[in-house]
């Protein structure tokens, strides 16, 4: 029966390859999770036939099924569809989960810039009245806190981006390590990409450290206005 599905699926249009798994490889496939027994080849593991299609030019999965299942009671086609439908599901709940955490980061790293701000405007009390006292605006005031909070800023980010391109670099080799064995780099890869970042990625950790020093320059700009203006 398995030579006649392959020949049936070989002469059908957006068929690209057709290779019949023997036992032994179906018993391959489950080693990883069963490990490396005897036992594997006295299980009722159902023959597999690997389909390759055309992208460019698919077959119809439903109809191909559909007859596949008339003509050969007992078989069945997985196109991993479902399969990679999960997987898009559970990478846009990683990706909202993570621009969650983004926000609470912001959220508290604003607040930590704020009570930045305050402790360091409390600490030079005496120096802000006697910058007053000579003549010095609220304007320039805020601009001198600024420039310090502007440089801490800088420097946070770019400690953030390198240790950010440190994970995204080394993600496939410490996924591998914790798998034990049981996935190889290739399918990591296939999973999570080949870790390596383009240019466009670069500018993107570039603007990453542009909106952390503007974050903190503008932040401290607000809450040194605000305790200045509560001082008059």
């Amino acid at each position: 029966m398995v030579a006649d599905v392959t020949g049936f699926l070989s002469r059908q249009s957006g068929v690209a390859q057709v290779r019949a798994l023997s036992v032994g490889d179906a018993a391959d496939l489950l080693e990883p999770w069963l490990g490396h027994t005897e036992a594997l080849k006295t299980l009722p593991v159902p023959r597999l036939i690997a389909v390759e299609f055309d992208r460019s030019a698919p077959p119809d999965f439903d109809a191909l099924k559909a007859t596949l299942i008339r003509q050969y009671p007992g078989t069945s086609i997985d196109d991993h569809r479902r399969w990679q439908q999960q997987i898009r599901t559970i990478t846009r709940s990683f990706a909202l989960g993570g621009l969650a955490i983004l926000l609470l980061v912001g959220a508290a790293t604003t607040a930590i810039i704020v009570s930045a701000t305050r402790s360091a405007m409390a600490s030079n009390r005496d120096i802000v009245e006697v910058l007053h006292f000579v003549g010095a605006t609220d304007r320039f005031i805020a601009r001198e806190f600024e420039r310090h909070f502007l440089r801490l800023g800088i420097r946070a980010g770019v400690v953030g981006a390198l240790w950010a391109t440190f994970v995204f670099l080394a993600m496939p080799t410490v996924m591998e390590l914790m798998g034990g064995g049981a996935v190889t780099i290739a399918e990591i890869r296939r999973l999570i990409g080949i870790a390596t970042l383009d240019p466009p990625g670069y500018f993107l950790l570039g603007i990453v450290v542009l909106v952390i020093a503007a974050l903190c320059m503008l932040t401290s700009r607000i809450g040194v206005y605000r305790i200045l203006n509560s001082q008059h």
